[in-house]
């Protein structure tokens, strides 16, 4: 795999610190601050003391299990400057993302299950710079406060500044249902993955899960949209800002996701 050449600080790009401006704004007047960090080891112990009760590492972001050298985690903390959300991110490089799916490399370097079967439909096919984006927790005091909606666009605009082809993710049936997939995680398009009938590796267990993605043109849409209602928004917190990027019609800004794949 290619070596993820990040910046030495992410965030120092003219053009990413201008596209983040409107979002970190939000975030700050809402008593948050962020961090990014190299260091999955803390990722899993910040996750696990926000939700004691999820005992499963997501193996795409476990140390013990997988290579992270071209991994990130964002850090958000609040007035106590405690930890209150984290989400993590993990690049690949690769001509066939299907197939790392299949062999299970997307959450193993050596994976011990199977070769998986995936219900994709068989011309699905997805190659480049893909940033596997999970590991997403929000303390449950802060819960409602914009930080689901927030930290997925951090990374977005991230990936927009290093040049990612895809941002992917896996969701299960019952995000994917109420709509989480498309309103706050911002992705543009999925497909049926897991059917319920086969092991699905983050959880450990059979379930039904979405594959989700967001293509770059989509994610610069995403992006230039969000910014129109941060904008607009005026001085709101970021719970209402959130709430109106959802529903861009309140605030007389046009949606402009992409809802397609771009195959390779």
């Amino acid at each position: 795999m290619k070596k993820f050449e990040y910046t030495t600080d992410l965030c120092r790009s003219g053009h990413l610190v201008d596209m983040m401006r409107p979002i970190v704004k939000a975030m700050n007047r809402s008593g948050f601050k962020y961090s990014i960090r190299y260091d999955m080891d803390g990722w899993a112990r910040a996750r696990a003391a926000m939700d004691p009760g999820h005992t499963i590492v997501m193996p795409t972001f476990d140390p013990a299990v997988c290579d992270q050298s071209d991994s990130y985690w964002i850090e958000a903390t609040d007035r106590d400057n405690e930890v209150c959300a984290v989400i993590a991110a993990r690049r690949f490089d690769t001509d066939d993302f299907v197939e790392l799916m299949r062999t299970g490399h997307v959450w193993a370097d050596n994976p011990k299950h199977h070769r998986l079967r995936l219900c994709l439909p068989p011309s699905f096919a997805m190659r480049g710079a893909i940033l596997y984006r999970g590991g997403l927790c929000v303390r449950k005091d802060h819960r409602k406060s914009g930080l689901s909606w927030a930290l997925p666009r951090l990374v977005a605009l991230i990936s927009i500044d290093q040049g990612i082809d895809f941002i992917v993710s896996h969701n299960l049936a019952d995000l994917h249902g109420n709509g989480f997939t498309f309103r706050v995680y911002g992705h543009a398009g999925s497909e049926l993955c897991f059917d319920g009938t086969e092991y699905f590796p983050p959880t450990e267990d059979k379930r039904k899960a979405f594959f989700v993605w967001t293509d770059l043109r989509s994610s610069l849409r995403n992006a230039r949209r969000d910014n129109d209602v941060l904008i607009t928004g005026g001085d709101k917190q970021l719970c209402d800002l959130a709430f109106l990027a959802q529903r861009p019609n309140q605030v007389g800004v046009t949606p402009r996701v992409e809802m397609a794949l771009s195959h390779h």
